[in-house]
């Protein structure tokens, strides 16, 4: 969350991805940080232990919602 703030503050556009384990603790940095706007997708939670084909279809499965929050933040 904090490198999606980061970029916001810098001017570069951000979408943050985290695992579903960790979205109410990154809605909450987002919204201390005064970012509460900023774009979350959520992907399957453990990622560090996924294999590789995992990864990919998770990946495959959240470009549509990342896709999206991109072209509704321009």
């Amino acid at each position: 969350m904090l490198d999606g703030i980061y970029a916001e503050e810098h001017k570069v556009p951000a979408v943050v991805i985290c695992t579903e384990a960790f979205s109410i603790q990154c809605q909450n940095m987002a919204r201390v940080h005064g970012y509460s706007h900023l774009p979350l997708v959520e992907i399957n939670h453990p990622l560090s232990t996924a294999a590789e084909e995992t990864m990919l279809q998770e990946a495959m499965r959240i470009l549509p919602d990342v896709l999206k929050a991109i072209i509704e933040k321009n």
